[in-house]
């Protein structure tokens, strides 16, 4: 290998290395991340009711509105789930209760 091409290669390996030690070592971690959301509450995936805090067998009506989206509606009729809007169709029990 010429001399030239070592240079290089070894300031290559200098500002990778610096990049790491300079911005990777103030970068937060994983867990200091998640920490700051949970502290978040208005962070969006934040729940707003805790389930083992809220009964959800009350729940019989849900509205779900998207940007640049048509709202959803979910009725309880009974033990059973319907979607009546945009479209009116029977919903599993199931999948009702993942909302």
């Amino acid at each position: 290998m010429k001399f030239q091409t070592t240079l290089i290669l070894l300031a290559l390996l200098v500002i990778i290395a610096a990049y790491f030690v300079i911005i990777e070592k103030n970068a937060q971690t994983t867990a200091e991340r998640e920490r700051i959301a949970a502290r978040q509450t208005d962070q969006p995936g934040t729940p707003v009711f805790l389930a083992d805090r809220f009964p959800t067998e009350s729940i019989t009506h849900i509205e779900l509105e998207y940007k640049d989206q048509p709202r959803v509606v979910i009725d309880k009729h009974g033990e059973n789930w319907r979607q009546t809007q945009p479209v009116d169709f029977a919903l599993n029990t199931w999948s009702a209760r993942q909302l």
